[in-house]
C-alpha cells in the first residue's frame, strides 16, 4: 500500500489508521469520525 509506505517514510504512520474497505458501506461512519478528530486538531492549534 503506497499510503502506508508514504507515512512511514514521513513519520506519521503512527498518527493515521489506514482502513481497506467499500467506501460507500464505511462512509457514514469515518465522515462523523473524521469531524470529531478535525474539531480537536482545531482546538491545539
Amino acid at each position: 500500500m503506497c499510503a502506508k509506505h508514504n507515512a512511514m517514510i514521513y513519520g506519521v504512520a503512527d498518527r493515521i489508521e489506514f482502513i481497506l474497505g467499500d467506501y460507500l458501506e464505511l462512509i457514514p461512519r469515518l465522515k462523523v469520525n473524521a469531524i470529531k478528530e478535525f474539531s480537536q486538531l482545531i482546538k491545539t492549534c
